[in-house]
C-alpha cells in the first residue's frame, strides 16, 4: 500500500492520483496492510525465565525440606501445585483477555486436579470426602451452570458449547473413579453423572435451531 503526502490516506494498488484530494501521489514508500507486531517477546522470555528459575528454586527448598525435617506426606507436591496455580490464575484468568467460558473451564480443571492431588498425597483417611464429595459437586455444578449458559442463551453462547460439552464429559469421571474403587460414596458421583447427563439430553432434545446449526459448523458435521 502507498500512502498520500497530502491527506494521508491509504490507498491500495498503483494509483498514480489520490482518490480523496486528487493529488499526484509519491512512489517509493509502501506502509503495510496491517500494524506491525508490537509486542516485546523479549521482556516476556526474560520474565519466564525468572519464573520458572524461582519455581525449580523454591520446589527444590521444599523437596529438602519435606525430606529432611519431616517425615510425613509428601507435601512438596502440594507446595509446587500451589505455587503453580497463583500465576496461573493471574495470568490465564485474571488478566487473560480471553473469553469467560474458557476462563471458568480453565479454573475448573486447575481445582479439580489439585483436589486430586490433595487426595493422593495426603491419604484417604484424611481428605477422603474430597473426591467423594467436592470433586462431584464441583463437576456436576459446572455441567449444569455451561448448561444454562448455553439454554438461556447469553450473549456469545456458542462460546461456551465446547466448553460446555468438555465439562459434561469430565461429569462422569466420579462415577468411574467409584467403579474402580477409588471413591466410596455412590450418592455424589451418580448426581454429578445425572446431572451432566440432563445437560446432554437437553441440548439433544431442546437447543435451538440456531444452536444445533452452531454445533455442526464447530464439529464440521
Amino acid at each position: 500500500m502507498t500512502k498520500c503526502d497530502f491527506c494521508g490516506i491509504l490507498i491500495r494498488g498503483d494509483a498514480e492520483y489520490c482518490p480523496l484530494c486528487h493529488e499526484k501521489i509519491v512512489k517509493g514508500t509502501d506502509f503495510p496492510l496491517y500494524p506491525p507486531n508490537t509486542v516485546n517477546n523479549k521482556s516476556r522470555t526474560g520474565f519466564n525465565r525468572i519464573f520458572w528459575f524461582l519455581y525449580v528454586l523454591a520446589l527444590a527448598v521444599c523437596f529438602v525440606v519435606n525430606r529432611l525435617a519431616t517425615s510425613g506426606p509428601e507435601w512438596w507436591l502440594l507446595a509446587g501445585a500451589f505455587m503453580l496455580y497463583v500465576p496461573l490464575l493471574i495470568r490465564n484468568t485474571i488478566m487473560s483477555k480471553i473469553d469467560t467460558a474458557r476462563k471458568i473451564f480453565n479454573q475448573i480443571v486447575y481445582v479439580a486436579l489439585i483436589l486430586i492431588l490433595v487426595r493422593l498425597v495426603l491419604g484417604s483417611e484424611s481428605t477422603g470426602w474430597i473426591l467423594d464429595y467436592v470433586l462431584p459437586i464441583l463437576l456436576g455444578a459446572s455441567s449444569l451452570f455451561y448448561g444454562c449458559m448455553v439454554a438461556f442463551g447469553v450473549k456469545k453462547f456458542h462460546t461456551y458449547i465446547i466448553y460446555e460439552l468438555g465439562i459434561i464429559v469430565f461429569g462422569a469421571i466420579p462415577i468411574l473413579l467409584y467403579l474402580f474403587k477409588v471413591i466410596t460414596e455412590l450418592i455424589p458421583s451418580l448426581v454429578s453423572a445425572m446431572a451432566s447427563f440432563a445437560v446432554l439430553l437437553s441440548n439433544v432434545f431442546f437447543v435451538s435451531k440456531e444452536m444445533r446449526e452452531e454445533i455442526k459448523k464447530k464439529f464440521h458435521m
